[in-house]
């Protein structure tokens, strides 16, 4: 990101999507919130929530499926669980009938079986709801989910060799390993409490 040329309006503390824009001009689909996630560009979580707080509203809302996951998870991140149900809920016009297939735009245009959407889906339960971060150092997660869902329950989840599967709840969290690296020096994995940095076995 170092020699890419992001805009950024200090006054306003946002991101505009290119230089003269002019807030309320409508965009086609999510963009700019894509320097929060995937790209994990660091910023204030004022910039973070003005961008989303400027662009949902002039989203095109018959724009491409992935868009409505990366508001999501942008609303996650700002710990936000109401909003980013309202972001999910659109995804669910981009699927149809009978076969459950995904199309780029929820009035059926567009590609069908549209893997882009599917996959922001995916990526709002993983890095959205579940919360996960992933990078060189660590995995880290930060569980958060509307009171009407009990329990996130996630398989598979694969790193440093070693299989991992996680049960999100209200009280607790577990996480099993499932299978282990066979390279011994990959193969130790610890649980480390972000806030008070408590190792657990």
């Amino acid at each position: 990101m170092k020699k890419l040329k992001v805009p950024l309006d200090k006054s306003r503390c946002y991101h505009p999507e290119y230089d003269g824009y002019c807030p309320g001009e409508p965009v086609k689909q999510a963009d700019v919130v894509l320097l929060g996630f995937p790209l994990m560009d660091p910023m204030d979580p004022e910039v973070r929530r003005n961008d989303l707080e400027i662009y949902e509203p002039v989203t095109d809302p018959q724009g491409p499926a992935m868009t409505w996951s990366m508001f999501a998870i942008g609303w996650l991140e700002l710990k936000e669980v109401k909003r980013a149900q309202q972001q999910m809920s659109k995804c669910f016009s981009n699927i149809t009938e009978p076969f459950k297939i995904w199309v780029e735009n929820s009035d059926g245009s567009g590609a069908v079986n549209f893997l882009t959407g599917m996959g922001g889906f995916l990526q709002a339960i993983f890095f959205g709801y579940a919360g996960f971060r992933i990078s060189r150092s660590c995995l880290k997660f930060d569980p958060l989910y509307p009171d009407d869902i009990k329990q996130l329950h996630i398989t598979g989840i694969c790193y440093l060799g070693s299989k991992l599967s996680f049960t999100f709840t209200k009280e607790k969290t577990t996480i099993k390993m499932t299978k282990s690296s066979p390279d011994l020096h990959l193969s130790v994995l610890e649980v480390v409490l972000a806030g008070t940095g408590e190792h657990l076995s």
